[in-house]
């Protein structure tokens, strides 16, 4: 038997089991399914754009892909008892379809099943079902109240992104990991509950929720994934746990309300960008036993005024605290080995700085745009700055540098003039020991006499425009080119005991060897 049309739009369907798809029905308007039907296979009532309602019998156990897809005026469906499966896409786009009761029995709801059922207002899960499959109610934009079991125990991706009418959510306690994306952009939601029990919180599961305000993470969770609270920006506060051990990538990033943040000491690694443009940030306690400061991981915290960094920590990353405007201080500590480019960069209230022993290098730009920076001390294992390191730093006054320095790439403490010749900059210091140290001061003319500096004429180079002495400091009264540095520290090295005093008068014209290799050579025969 087949269905028939009656004339009134409504059809009836006869003793199938299976109940395949139906042509030439899109104008119906209602449906009675026999109760001899177990099965309604996929595409069934796809696309009948003037069915309104559907009573689907006693003894039906599945519903089909797409078998109501795209049921734009369908408004109420009755579900059976008997039902234990919906298949993938069965309801998409049916977005007049305000509610529908979903009975106790059921056992899996598929993939797309509800998607974009932009009506539904309110809906219980019932507590058979153990897994709710991606996508399932993704852009239910209606959808203001959710009922989940008990017996849930996993929520696929995306399976409620979108449900921007969604205010409040309680996740079971069986629940042990949220997937990726799937809370995404419920606007409205104001309060989450973690159980306990729950391990890992999935990416993006509430990026863009931007009305939540505070959440309390439980203690089993072990791992926050890659932008899972990306943009939450009403945010204010958040707890997490002893016992969680990473948090990945832009997890809070642009959370632009969070105020403060103690990371618990368990945390290994924070990945990059995970606090990035958090600009309400005004202070944060890293773990000891955290190694990297990531890429990022700070960057556009606007409002960060002090932080330490933890004793374990080796590495700073490009841009951990680029353009924190507002820092005006930080602890650097013993055993930091690296600071990465441009890690500081735009820190325009940072004043002052110790690097500490233990770094090796310091990467191009590092403090550039450090305007109110004063005075930095380098210590004597540090063997290698990059170009551009202190680039614009107009407020620098001194700088100690270290006799073990090898390497000065670029221009590194270049502000307006590649020569410092507009920079505040008053004198660098290469430190031989505590007690003895290279000094290269800029001044705009020598001396007559200074007691301090008993000068022993060496020779002259260049027909008196630069003179070589030699005393118990090493002076540049106006900047020596940077094109000479490395040869001026190689040969500090390579002779330790000869100490030489630069001078160039503020209005010489200084007639240098061209290259490296004739300035060197030059340089050897004095």
């Amino acid at each position: 038997m087949k269905c028939l049309r009656t004339e009134e739009d409504s059809a009836m369907c006869g003793d199938f089991e299976v109940l395949k798809s139906v042509e030439n029905l899109q104008a119906l308007t209602s449906l009675t399914i026999p109760s001899t039907v177990r099965r309604i296979q996929r595409d069934t009532f796809q696309a009948c754009h003037f069915l309104c309602s559907i009573e689907l019998p006693e003894g039906l156990e599945s519903i089909g892909e797409y078998s109501f897809a795209e049921c734009i005026s369908l408004a109420s469906v009755t579900i059976p008892t008997t039902l234990r499966r919906i298949d993938r896409y069965a309801f998409q786009g049916c977005n007049s379809l305000v509610s529908i009761e979903l009975p106790e029995g059921l056992e899996e709801i598929g993939e797309y099943s509800f998607i974009n059922c932009s009506s539904l207002t309110s809906l219980t899960v019932p507590t058979t079902v153990r897994k709710i499959h991606r996508r399932a109610f993704c852009g239910c934009s209606s959808l203001g109240s959710i009922e989940l079991p008990e017996g849930l125990e996993e929520i696929g991706e995306d399976s409620f992104a979108e449900c921007v009418a969604l205010t409040s959510l309680i996740i079971p306690s069986k629940v042990k990991r949220i997937e990726a994306d799937a809370f995404r952009q419920c606007l409205s939601l104001v309060s989450i509950e973690l159980p306990e029990g729950l391990e890992d919180i999935g990416s993006g599961s509430f990026q863009i929720c931007e009305s939540v305000t505070s959440l309390t993470i439980p203690t089993t969770v072990r791992r926050i994934q890659d932008g899972a609270f990306y943009q939450c920006s009403s945010l204010v506060s958040i707890v997490l746990p002893e016992g969680l051990e990473e948090i990945g990538e832009f997890s809070f990033f642009a959370c632009t309300s969070l105020n403060s943040l103690t990371i618990p000491t368990t945390v290994q690694r924070i990945h990059r960008a995970a606090f990035r443009q958090c600009i309400s940030l005004v202070s944060i306690e890293l773990p000891e036993g955290l190694e990297e400061i990531s890429k990022s991981c700070f960057e556009f915290c606007t409002s960060l005024s002090s932080i330490n960094i933890p004793a374990t920590v080796r590495r700073i990353v490009r841009k951990a605290f680029f353009d924190c405007s507002s820092l005006v201080s930080i602890e650097l500590p013993e055993g930091l080995e690296e600071i990465g480019e441009e890690s500081f960069q735009g820190c325009t209230s940072l004043s002052s700085l110790v690097i500490p022993t233990t770094v090796r290098k310091i990467d191009g730009k590092a403090f550039k745009k450090c305007s109110s920076l004063v005075s930095i001390e380098l210590p004597e294992g540090l063997e290698e700055i990059a170009k551009l390191c202190f680039q614009k730093c107009s407020s620098l006054v001194s700088v100690e540098l270290s006799i073990g320095l090898k390497q000065v790439k670029g221009h590194p403490f270049t502000n307006l003039h590649p020569d410092f010749d507009e920079s505040a900059l008053k004198s660098i210091r290469l430190s031989v020991s505590p007690t003895r140290y290279y000094e290269l001061l800029c001044k705009d003319d020598i001396p007559e006499h200074d007691e301090n500096r008993d000068l022993v004429l060496r020779g002259n180079w260049s027909t008196s425009r630069l003179r070589v002495f030699q005393a118990a400091h090493a002076l540049v009264y106006k900047p020596l080119p940077r094109r000479y540095w490395a040869m001026f520290l190689e040969r500090c090295n390579s002779e330790p005991d000869a100490i030489y005093y630069f001078l160039s008068r503020k209005n010489a014209q200084i007639s240098l060897p061209p290259s490296r290799g004739e300035a060197k050579q030059k340089f050897d025969q004095i």
